[in-house]
């Protein structure tokens, strides 16, 4: 049987390539031309069927001219190849090649051929995609039969959502994909970052000064911009925003919001009242809705990157965390979190002693550890990978790590010799230590008569009467996490457990 299609393939492309009785000539891209059968091509194509069939068609002798310059000649070459031998072979061609094949097949309504280029792009050119992720959102959006890819494509912001909402390249996409994009719950990013990049694509969009401050905004430019964002404005989710980025950042924009929202803005962060005529939205699933009196976002998305990078025994991809024997700057880029923390512990809600550490995290699995030191910006830690149990001796693990962070404002930053470019980039100094390969079967110490203890001194707890005293040594770690050795008191201490995120 496999002989018989073989042949018959065989056969169909040399009809196409050799047979005089072609009776369509069909002009595609820069007026490059093909010669095909219309009965073959009626067949095939609803499209064709549909197309051929018109009265109006215009004709040379008995020749039917049919023109298509929107498919390039490559595409349709492999698309007319098809459609004769019924097989192609994807392996054979160039991604970009594959890739305009989505858009081709579906206008021809070759609906076989579409679902399988899809699923090919989506199973064997992830990094493809990942690289050219504005082309590719955009052709999904467009063809409501690409449900694959654009699903895909959503997975792959969802993973980094800051960095794609950041890129000049999102100023140049349609307005429906910026809406399809704003009507989802998961972006991973806050509510007053997503009006600041839609504030620079609606400027991008308009005719308005692209230059001009704010303050040289004249009402005509005012005016320009809500005609660009008008359907797009009731999709920010306003009364999630803070009152200071409200102030700061949403008011001088006042003009091209509707006046009934305005109303309600005000009436909103004034006074506190519910508004009148406009529906709160729910907030979205973002890397702030995080329990923490210690860290934030940014803080949670450096340690679960270097997390996952070492899951995955490589660095993270979201992160440029690649070098983790010395310092980085990095910074709160909104990044989502490849991780979901959930408190278990807290020294301030659940006592300070080392039973109280122990009674609420013991068996829970991977957790991070956050200490805050007092009278310091300093906050410390450590990645345990197996988990507390009261052991009673040390946990060997390859896995763990221990860290310090601090925060850096410009001033800070201005002192440090970059150049200007990186220093646009920085924020948090973060250093990170890994278990010397030969001292893993030292990597944690696990006690009820201790509290977080990390290798033989490079994190210490071991006065129980003094449980929020500790030191740091370096000994079975690669470098000391802090600047000193000296003791140090702890302000506050969290344990997470460390759960991978699903919506991711």
């Amino acid at each position: 049987m496999s002989q018989y299609l073989s042949t018959l393939s065989f056969d169909l492309i040399n009809l196409l390539e050799k047979a005089d009785d072609h009776n369509v000539l069909i002009e595609v891209g820069q007026e490059k031309t093909f010669r095909a059968h219309s009965s073959i091509l009626r067949a095939r194509s609803e499209y064709f069927h549909t197309a051929l069939s018109n009265d109006w068609l215009r004709k040379e002798g008995d020749m039917i001219i049919f023109k298509k310059p929107n498919i390039s000649y490559n595409a349709f070459n492999i698309i007319l190849r098809y459609i004769y031998s019924g097989t192609i072979y994807l392996e054979q061609l160039e991604d970009l090649e594959i890739f305009k094949l989505i858009e081709a097949s579906d206008e021809l309504c070759l609906f076989e051929l579409f679902n399988h280029v899809q699923d090919y792009l989506i199973t064997y050119k992830v990094t493809w995609l990942q690289q050219n992720i504005f082309s590719v959102i955009q052709v999904a959006f467009d063809h409501e039969s690409c449900e694959k890819l654009r699903k895909f494509c959503l997975n792959i912001i969802n993973e980094n959502a800051w960095n794609f909402f950041k890129s000049e390249e999102l100023l140049h996409i349609s307005e429906t994909v910026i809406s399809r994009l704003l009507k989802k719950d998961d972006l991973g990013i806050e509510e007053i970052d997503i009006w600041g990049f839609l504030i620079k694509w609606g400027i991008e969009n308009s005719d308005v000064p692209a230059e001009s401050d704010l303050e040289n905004f004249s009402s005509q430019d005012f005016s320009n911009l809500e005609k660009t964002l008008h359907n797009l404005l009731p999709l920010i989710r306003f009364f999630n925003i803070s009152s200071k980025d409200f102030y700061h950042k949403v008011w001088p924009f006042e003009l091209i919001l509707p006046k009934k929202l305005r109303q309600d803005l005000l009436s909103y962060y004034l006074t506190g009242e519910e508004p009148k005529y406009t529906e709160i939205q729910v907030a979205r699933i973002t890397p702030k809705n995080l329990d923490s009196e210690i860290i934030s976002s940014k803080h949670a998305i450096l340690i679960s990157s270097y997390i996952e990078g070492k899951n995955n025994n490589s660095t993270s991809s979201s992160l440029p965390l690649t070098i983790p024997h010395s310092s980085h700057l990095i910074k709160d880029d909104g990044v989502n979190i490849p991780y979901r923390f959930k408190l278990i512990y807290r020294g301030s809600r659940d006592g300070f002693s080392f039973e109280s550490f122990h009674k609420n995290v013991d068996n829970h699995g991977p957790t991070a550890v956050f200490i805050k030191i007092a009278d310091s910006y300093e906050i410390i830690g450590g990645y345990n990978p197996i988990g507390w149990y009261s052991y009673g001796n040390y946990i060997a693990t390859g896995d763990s790590f221990i860290f310090s962070m601090t925060d850096l404002d410009d001033e800070d930053i201005s002192l440090l010799q970059f150049d200007s470019e990186q220093q646009q980039s920085f924020g948090t100094m973060l250093k990170i230590s890994k278990v010397r390969p030969y001292f893993i079967d030292g990597a944690i110490f696990d006690t009820q008569f201790h509290g977080p203890c990390f290798g033989y001194g490079d994190i210490w707890f071991g006065h129980k009467s003094r449980p929020r005293y500790g030191s740091c040594t370096k000994v079975y770690y690669e470098q000391n996490i802090r600047d000193n050795e000296e003791e140090f008191y702890v302000e506050e201490i969290e344990v997470f457990q460390i759960i991978e995120n699903n919506f991711l």
